[in-house]
């Protein structure tokens, strides 16, 4: 399935209140948790309302907050959730629910994880990243750390390839562009697994299928407004 296809789907979206409690001050906040508090599930999945279409519920978001969004699918939960960027740090941008569950990515690259289960706690993916975002191919490594049942951080070190495809448009929320197909495919000793990526003429990764951890699996992820 395509990326991009992701908007078409009928799933089952996690909306969300957009502005954190304690995250700022934005005027339009009470006005965004009316709009999506009362609407739709979190990651859970406790409310098993079926909700609009996707590209309704893209609208609808989008006309309520001027932030950044992505909506993000977690594959192994079958679940998803339109994330508004809450915090950025350097090149680092941190998207959450209302749920404090977030992901923090680097021109679109997941660097960390929290409140999904089985959290990417933090990593090194320097090499992969300036591969992708320059649409380049060549071989690299990445670091992604993990607590182990007695809270210790393990490393799982990764040996990757990038290859580059051709192009793509990508269309979704406000963003249309042109892409260019990346893929990073990664090995180790006990696993191995394949990224996708469709990087604009800017090195933004705009949609993506990443791995983000042993128990969770993938996470596709669409830029809704950068």
């Amino acid at each position: 399935m395509k990326l991009t296809s992701l908007l078409k789907l009928p799933i089952c979206v996690v909306a969300m209140g957009l502005v954190l409690a304690g995250c700022g001050n934005d005027t339009g906040s009470a006005d965004m948790k009316k709009v999506f508090l009362s609407t739709l599930p979190d990651f859970s999945g406790k409310n098993k309302k079926a909700p609009p279409s996707v590209q309704t519920n893209v609208g609808t978001v989008l006309k309520s907050t001027p932030k950044p969004l992505a909506l993000v699918e977690l594959g192994e939960h079958k679940s998803a959730a339109f994330v508004v960027e809450i915090e950025r740090n350097g090149p680092y941008r941190t998207f959450a629910t209302a749920q404090r569950q977030s992901i923090v990515m680097r021109q679109g690259v997941v660097t960390a994880t929290r409140g999904l289960g089985n959290d990417l706690m933090s990593s090194s993916v320097s090499g992969s990243l300036n591969l992708i975002t320059q649409r380049r191919a060549g071989a690299a490594q990445r670091v992604m750390r993990y607590l182990d049942g007695e809270n210790i951080t393990r490393e799982l070190v990764f040996d990757c390839k990038v290859s580059v495809g051709g192009s793509e448009g990508y269309s979704a929320g406000e963003i249309h562009a042109q892409t260019r197909i990346v893929t990073e495919a990664c090995t180790s000793p006990v696993r191995s697994f394949t990224n996708r990526y469709l990087v604009s003429n800017a090195g933004m990764v705009l949609s993506s299928t990443q791995w983000l951890s042993p128990i969770g699996g993938s996470a596709q992820i669409s830029i809704l407004r950068n």
